[in-house]
């Protein structure tokens, strides 16, 4: 049986493909769009409106990777690195929270994505 890190090497698809560009992107402008509206919104909205914030760097850096034809485990790496800051953080606040949280769900959700090349 191939391990994860072989199979990030060896069998991943295609990194640089419409499909991934597209996701990446629409994932992004749903992102933006939440942001705003919790923001407008206030209050308690003001997590969630951290939360799509701080995807949205990665996001553009995630669209950048893939135009540039970075390997998937690139990807893996930035993954690994935030999943590494939030077990290292201590969690100091909500917005401390929220963004490392951001910042994971979309390398987690770009990795499976490139993993499964589906188109929704």
């Amino acid at each position: 049986m191939i391990n994860y890190d072989d199979f990030l090497i060896n069998e991943a698809k295609e990194v640089n493909t419409p499909n991934n560009e597209k996701f990446v992107t629409k994932r992004k402008t749903g992102a933006q769009d939440i942001a705003t509206r919790a923001t407008i919104k206030g209050g308690y909205s003001e997590l969630t409106a951290w939360h799509f914030k701080a995807k949205l760097p990665k996001y553009r850096e995630a669209l950048k990777a893939i135009k540039n034809r970075e390997p998937i485990a690139f990807f893996e790496t930035k993954y690994k690195e935030t999943m590494a800051s939030l077990h290292g953080s201590g969690l100091k606040s909500q917005k401390q929270f929220q963004k490392i949280m951001g910042e994971l769900e979309v390398w987690g959700e770009i990795l499976i994505q490139l993993k499964s090349g589906k188109e929704y």
